[in-house]
Order: C-alpha cells, then sequence, then structure tokens
C-alpha cells in the first residue's frame, strides 16, 4: 500500500551540498526534511546522497556516496 505519492525533482546546483532527502505531500507549499541535512557520518547525516529507492515496506534505502555506504530508513 502507498501512502504517498513520490516526486523528484532534482534543481542542480540548487540541491548540492544540501545533503537530505525531502518529502513533498501532494498539495504542500513546502519540503519536509526526513533524513539528513547537515554533512557527516553519523546514523542520521549524508555526504552526497545519490540514490533514494524504497522497499515493499515503504523503508528509505539512501545510496549515501561521499561515506560509501548504503543507509535504510523506516520512515512510516
Amino acid at each position: 500500500m502507498c501512502l504517498y505519492k513520490i516526486h523528484i525533482k532534482l534543481s542542480f546546483p540548487h540541491i548540492l551540498g544540501n545533503n537530505r532527502v525531502q518529502r513533498w505531500l501532494p498539495g504542500a507549499t513546502s519540503g519536509t526534511t526526513i533524513v539528513g541535512g547537515t554533512s557527516g557520518t553519523g546514523p542520521d547525516e549524508l555526504r552526497f546522497p545519490e540514490t533514494i529507492l524504497f522497499d515493499r515496506s515503504g523503508n528509505l534505502i539512501v545510496v549515501d556516496r561521499q561515506n560509501n555506504r548504503i543507509q535504510f530508513f523506516n520512515i512510516t
């Protein structure tokens, strides 16, 4: 069951360096940061998030490029 429509908008160079993933609900005028926002190596920090995916349970999977890792987040 999908609870949200997924809207992905890339607006380089404006998003470079933000190190975050935001959720924009349909009709929203602003997004909510759900992961990241601070560059670093901590469990909720990202350094150049490159790819985002969702598994069948709705968990967010983020390829955190400069930290050489894949992160899993329960956002439901």
